[in-house]
């Protein structure tokens, strides 16, 4: 999306939150290989969070929340827009990468 060159404003196709929330748990002792991962962006679009959390040896959280609070943003603001959206594909291409402990 173009913020420099946007002259109409963005409507969403929806308002509201999508909340994920997943346990993995593994039947023996695993490591988060690559770094716990957290990813947090706030601004007047909306919300996004995402967590990867190792909540001890066997068992990872994985959580996900996004909220769209505004129903319209104005063309001059569609950098709000722009890092949500960004944040929520930057995690799409991210890979959970796990040491098996024996």
């Amino acid at each position: 999306m173009d913020s420099i060159n946007r002259s109409l404003d963005y409507y969403t196709d929806f308002t509201g939150s999508d909340t994920y929330v997943y346990l993995l748990k593994f039947n023996k002792d695993v490591a988060v290989s690559n770094k716990e991962v957290l990813t947090k962006v706030k601004n007047k679009f909306g919300i996004y969070h995402f967590e990867l959390t190792q909540l001890d040896s066997r068992s990872i959280k994985v959580s996900s929340y996004f909220l769209a609070d505004k129903s319209v943003v104005e063309a001059k603001a569609i950098g709000n827009v722009v890092d949500v959206y960004s944040a929520i594909n930057n995690i799409q291409d991210d890979s959970l990468k796990l040491l098996i402990k024996e």
